[in-house]
């Protein structure tokens, strides 16, 4: 049985045997622009593109070259296809949940030439950008264990994240 999905270009992706070309940059920059992190509860809209363009730009600062900080923009683009699932949701779905994601995240970084062990220094970033974003979207914020980064999160509208993602695809000169 066939389970998929249309994107907003209008490909039928398979979700249980997805095909790496038909993971499009519009495609998942459209989808992250409109994507709520927190499962939307937080006091305002904050969009999984923003999160990812303000990795990629942590990361650029920090000093690590293009691949890192094209891991650290691509980090979540399987979410394009299968939203952004909490992780406490994805604990509670268990090994379907992790199959499928696998699966979807395995297309695009075959797509996008990412290997499938991320960068530790994606993985830092990425937590210190949660505990950020918890300080200025969530009353209370979440006690994490990562130190936030000294940096303002004003959330931007899904068309700006948008073009700030397809900013960074092209600085990145990805294809």
């Amino acid at each position: 049985m066939s389970h998929w999905i249309q994107t907003a270009s209008g490909v039928a992706f398979d979700l249980n045997q997805p095909r790496a070309g038909d993971v499009l940059v519009s495609d998942v920059a459209h989808a992250l622009s409109n994507l709520c992190r927190f499962n939307g509860h937080c006091r305002e809209f904050y969009s999984v593109a923003q999160h990812s363009v303000l990795v990629a730009r942590v990361l650029q600062s920090e000093g690590f070259g293009r691949g890192v900080q094209v891991q650290g923009l691509l980090h979540d683009a399987q979410e394009a296809y299968v939203g952004d699932v909490p992780t406490p949701v994805k604990g509670a779905l268990g090994s379907s949940w992790d199959a499928l994601e696998w699966i979807v995240r395995d297309a695009v970084r075959r797509r996008f030439q990412i290997p499938h062990d991320l960068d530790p220094a994606v993985e830092m970033v990425d937590a210190r950008m949660l505990a950020t974003e918890s300080l200025y979207l969530q009353d209370p914020p979440l006690d994490l264990p990562a130190v936030p980064y000294h940096i303002a999160i004003t959330p931007w509208s899904p068309t700006a994240a948008r073009a700030a993602f397809l900013d960074e695809i092209a600085r990145l000169e990805i294809r």
